[in-house]
């Protein structure tokens, strides 16, 4: 039986060490933003608690993984991008023997720019970043010739897993290079638009 209002879910573990114990991530409305939500069912999920709300804004849908250590169940939430809302992250939650939840944000260690997928693309591609800090972020799109075509992003973010989405509509085919800079990191990488 799914927890009441939460018709929409995209993960859910058994804990490895007692198997009534059930735990479901979830969000109230994938039409909106929307809260991040972790369920526990301590009754093979006949009956359901709300764990915690992290009162996080995001696009909706995602990933669960329950990882058992020692006395714990560390269940690891990872969302995902939608539409225009560009808030995405990795949440560890922990719960143990008190029956207390700790939960706290993974953000990465080093700064890091991903190559564009798909590549080549036709219109839109998908740009991934990772920020071990909160920094300004300024990501620029460029011709061969080194002109400045599109500036996605200018903007302070915090840090965490984000992804950008361009659309190439309004441009021709060919090579185009994107630029990330944050803080003291820059990095180039190039991406096809082939129509």
């Amino acid at each position: 039986m799914a927890p009441d209002g939460y018709p929409y879910f995209f993960g859910l573990a058994i804990s490895p060490s007692d198997p009534s114990i059930v735990y479901a991530a979830g969000s109230i409305n994938t039409d909106e933003p929307q809260d991040l939500v972790l369920y526990i069912s301590r009754n093979g999920g006949d009956d359901w608690e709300i764990v915690t709300n992290k009162n996080l804004v995001y696009g909706g849908g995602g990933y669960l993984l329950l990882v058992r250590t020692n006395n714990f169940d560390d269940i690891y939430i990872a969302t995902r991008r939608r539409g225009l809302i560009r808030t995405e992250g990795v949440y560890k939650f922990r719960y143990g023997i008190t029956g207390v939840f700790e939960n706290e944000r993974i953000v990465p260690q080093s700064y890091s720019l991903s190559q564009n997928y798909p590549n080549p693309f036709n219109p839109e591609t998908n740009i991934e970043y990772e920020l071990p800090e909160a920094a300004r972020v300024k990501f620029v799109v460029y011709n061969t010739l080194g002109q400045v075509v599109d500036i996605l992003v200018d903007s302070e973010l915090e840090a965490g897993y984000h992804t950008i989405h361009w659309n190439g509509e309004n441009y021709t085919s060919g090579i185009y290079f994107y630029r990330m800079r944050a803080g003291v990191f820059v990095e180039t990488k190039r991406m096809l638009l082939l129509k």
